[in-house]
Order: structure tokens, then sequence, then C-alpha cells
């Protein structure tokens, strides 16, 4: 796994939030973190390459040729009028590699003065369980305005 970096930032660019989002049950939490990084403009500055993480599970044929197709993207963006970085990740990915990626991300956001991470994505997974559970969601208010135009 290795940070390839596209832009250098300034050295003075700092960021207070991290917005991070990942496809997941209806891709809505990569859904927003798209909307919200294109509508801000952000700038890729890096990217994680982790192509040695991924088998290819199907084959492009196009004029004859068979060719794998590319790997899942992981971009960080800059916002610096606003403070802030965002990560986009084409794909979820579990384990020790999961792993790895999220201490990746977290290197990144340290260097930048990060000390608020808010991500979106959502995993199926089989649960049994008798305890009430909480569910807390993130959507467009007027607060959630004034939090980004201050």
């Amino acid at each position: 796994m290795k940070l390839n970096v596209l832009k250098e930032l300034p050295r003075s660019f700092q960021a207070s939030v991290l917005l991070a989002g990942w496809p997941g049950m209806g891709s809505v939490g990569i859904g927003a973190i798209d909307y919200i990084r294109r509508k801000l403009d952000a700038v890729a500055f890096a990217e994680i390459d982790m192509q040695s993480h991924f088998t290819p599970e199907a084959m492009i044929v196009e004029d004859g040729l068979a060719t794998f197709p590319d790997p899942p993207a992981h971009v960080f963006y800059a916002v610096e009028e606003h403070d802030l970085i965002i990560f986009q990740s084409e794909a979820q990915i579990g384990g020790v590699p999961g792993d790895e990626l999220l201490d990746k991300i977290l290197d990144v956001g340290q260097r930048v003065g990060i000390d608020t991470v808010l991500t979106g994505a959502a995993y199926l997974t089989q649960s049994v369980t008798k305890k009430m559970h909480r569910c807390w969601e993130w959507r467009t208010t007027l607060n959630f305005e004034i939090y980004w135009n201050r």
C-alpha cells in the first residue's frame, strides 16, 4: 500500500475536518460525500495505491483484447477555503488490508491537523441482539449549512 501524492498542499494548509465515504448498502454514504466533493470543487491531492490487495473478478474485452479492470480508487481531496479534507473510496476493504487503509487515512489526516472525522458507509452483517440500537443520521439542515459557511 503506497500513498501517491498528486499535488503538494501548501505547507501552511491545516484542516480540522476529514469527511470519508465508502460505497455501502444503497451507496448513500459515498453519494453524499461525492456530492459534497463536487459542490465544494475539492481538488485531488493524493491517492492510496492498493492494487496489491485486489484480485480482479472480471475481464474487460475490447477489440478482441482482454484486460483487467482498474482497481478501485482511494482518493484524498482538499478544500482549502473550508479547512477540509475529503477521502473517497470505491471499495470497502475488510481484514488486515482494511486496517492498513484506515491507518494510512488517519496518518494523512494527522499530518494536516485533523481533529474530527466523519464517515459515511454501510456494511451488512448478520447479527442477533435484544439490545436497542442507536442510529445516527446525517442530513442537510440549516445547521449543517451554517457550519460549512462559517
